[in-house]
């Protein structure tokens, strides 16, 4: 789930050590903006210290929400580049496999043409700028719910701005799918039947290689509906029948589940005990 480094890295892997964590999400840095605060070694030592003995891996770095990789604005769009070159060298501090970022939200009356090609050269003067200090982390790519002018909302856009980075970032750039966004966006992920057609349309467009990270959110509002807004695990219209579907999908096996549900780390605490129970098969 999704834990506060409020108190440094190291607090953070304990707290997720507590919480009964087998994978974990973070920002490094403070989501709202400002400077990067540094990571210092004995940190940085601490919790991965705490997160092996723990079992807890992968670790999972979320790029601030504010990074617009197709920003029409040149400072905008530098500034996300900065901030994501910046997440993949310190998610490699961490020994993190991947980062997971927006698309952003294309000028109004841009189209969606000219922002995939503005997040495709984002995209590629990210890896340029961050080959020394990044090591292997990943790039993944996250769909959104389609709200307004967001880019990512179909898994087609995601499939476009993957084949276009090929060449140039090889097996550097992956996709994270998260279920309130993909279900928001019109993918209806409530029952087998609509679980199973989204991975097999996922797996067909991203080939399974590409498919990471799964945030596990339910939704609120019906689907299609376009609003980010995510509810606890069970209790949205994905509900406790489309999270039993998505747990024992064949296609997502692979995958780190990651809950961002609201509330307090405690709170997800309780949505993660949801989620092993229903993963054991057990009534919630």
């Amino acid at each position: 789930m999704h834990v506060s480094i409020a108190g440094g890295m190291d607090k953070m892997a304990e707290r997720a050590r507590v919480f009964g964590c087998e994978a974990v999400q973070i920002f490094s840095r403070s989501p709202q903006g400002g400077k990067a605060r540094a990571l210092t070694p004995d940190e940085l030592h601490s919790a991965r210290q705490t997160l092996a003995g723990a079992g807890i891996a992968p670790v999972v770095v979320h790029v601030p929400y504010f990074a617009n990789l197709c920003a029409a604005a040149d400072g905008l769009r530098a500034y996300a580049v900065e901030t994501v070159a910046g997440e993949l060298e310190r998610a490699a501090l961490l020994g993190s496999p991947y980062v997971v970022t927006h698309l952003g939200w294309p000028a109004a009356g841009a189209g969606v043409e000219a922002g995939f090609g503005l997040v495709e050269a984002s995209v590629r003067a990210v890896f340029d700028r961050a080959r020394q200090g990044a090591g292997d982390v990943m790039l993944l790519l996250e769909n959104t719910a389609g709200a307004g002018r967001e880019l990512g909302s179909s898994l087609e856009e995601l499939a476009e701005v993957c084949h276009r980075l090929e060449m140039r970032c090889g097996g550097r750039v992956g996709v994270c799918l998260d279920t309130c966004h993909a279900h928001s966006a019109g993918y209806d992920l409530s029952g087998p039947q609509g679980v199973s057609a989204f991975v097999g349309l996922a797996t067909a467009l991203l080939g399974t290689n590409r498919i990471r990270v799964i945030h596990a959110n339910d939704a609120v509002g019906t689907v299609g509906e376009r609003k980010d807004r995510h509810a606890p695990v069970g209790q949205g219209a994905i509900g406790e029948a489309g999270f039993r579907a998505l747990l024992s999908e064949p296609g997502l096996r692979e995958c780190p589940f990651i809950l961002e549900t609201p509330g307090s780390d405690e709170e997800r605490a309780e949505n993660l005990a949801r989620l092993k129970h229903i993963r054991a098969g057990e009534p919630l």
